[in-house]
């Protein structure tokens, strides 16, 4: 999963190895509430298939609030 992160918004795209589409969402609230959707999604794609990287870019403070959901659901995060 790729994270394109934002001051107030933030865009997500996860595929798998052969380049399917998995989820996606763009143009999210940087908010604790919008940061908990891809969270869920991720929780349920984990369960049915290889484990999951995350990458997202390093925004300073912007980052927290996906991070800190993602890292809570044990998934390993790079920024």
């Amino acid at each position: 999963m790729g994270i394109d992160m934002a001051k107030e918004k933030f865009g997500y795209c996860a595929m798998d190895r052969d380049l399917n589409i998995l989820c996606t969402g763009s143009n999210k609230k940087n908010s604790i509430r919008d940061s908990a959707s891809p969270v869920s999604t991720l929780k349920a794609i984990r369960d049915h298939t290889r484990p999951i990287a995350i990458g997202m870019e390093s925004t300073g403070i912007y980052l927290l609030p996906i991070y800190s959901h993602l890292r809570d659901a044990v998934f390993h995060v790079r920024s």
